[in-house]
């Protein structure tokens, strides 16, 4: 069994190629004060908008600051933030999906009504609607690019649990007095895992996109701070006369994603058995 999943995984170039990016990806942000020679921040209004050079690499922005340091220390900014949305949707999802799994079928028609119910408003939309209900600042920024995870991950557990309540090892252990509570996190919750984490990588894609895209709208990340959004936001006056201060930052944000679907494709050929031949 092992070798059948080696060699699944060596097939599937692309989830080892997405692997390897996201793995830069982190490195990058934890050594963004060793790997930058300029403050993401320091603006020199006389040499802004410069073409790539030696001392700037991928050139500088309007105010004369640094692209690829914004760029390095805005990674930070995209995985932190992708890491909390995920979580938050994740919890949530999880708990709502064990509810609606192994309670009574009112609870469990209440739950998933009202997680259609999410799903029909697109995820950029539904963020912009939520951080403006909100209020700006970090809380309500989480709420509004997790809460469009909450269904899928629902869903997911909702699907699992059913598959898996009635089964031997579960009806054991009710008969061996175990509680609701035990038997849902204790044997039900660990054989869910595997799906779960491919779940939470598909998603982190959609999260990456809405953190960007609510920063492109003013409603998201603020200036000054370095965020790929709020970059191309402020550079998209000067695409056609300095296109690099727009597409190095879309290059990072679209490497980001495409490596996050590659690695969530390829780990459900890894651990979903009906996926591999």
């Amino acid at each position: 069994m092992k070798a059948n999943r080696l060699r699944t995984a060596r097939r599937h170039i692309g989830a080892v190629l997405g692997a390897v990016v996201l793995l830069m990806y982190v490195a990058t942000a934890l050594l963004a004060p060793a790997l930058t020679v300029h403050q993401p921040n320091a603006q020199n209004l006389m040499r802004n908008l410069e073409p790539p050079s030696r001392e700037y690499p991928l050139g500088t922005d309007e105010l004369g600051r640094d692209i690829l340091s914004r760029i390095i220390w805005g990674s930070r900014i995209s995985l932190l933030m992708m890491l909390a949305g995920v979580a938050f949707s994740g919890i949530i999802g999880v708990l709502l999906g064990l509810l609606g799994g192994l309670s009574g079928p009112r609870v469990e028609s209440l739950v998933m009504r009202a997680m259609d119910v999410l799903m029909v408003f697109p995820p950029i939309l539904l963020a912009i609607v939520l951080v403006t209900a909100l209020g700006r600042g970090l809380p309500s920024l989480v709420v509004a690019i997790g809460i469009h995870g909450i269904p899928q991950f629902t869903r997911l557990t909702r699907a699992m649990v059913m598959s898996l309540r009635e089964t031997a090892f579960v009806e054991a252990a009710r008969a061996a007095g175990a509680r609701p509570l035990e038997v849902a996190f204790g044997h039900v919750l660990p054989n869910c895992a595997g799906p779960l984490i491919v779940q939470g990588t598909l998603v982190s894609g959609t999260v990456v996109l809405t953190v960007s895209g609510l920063s492109f709208l003013g409603l998201g990340v603020q200036p000054p701070t370095a965020e790929w959004g709020t970059m191309i936001s402020a550079a998209r006056l000067h695409m056609y006369t300095y296109p690099h201060a727009v597409m190095y930052p879309g290059l990072a944000l679209m490497l980001l994603v495409i490596a996050l679907n590659a690695l969530g494709d390829g780990l459900r050929d890894f651990l979903d058995p009906r996926f591999r031949r």
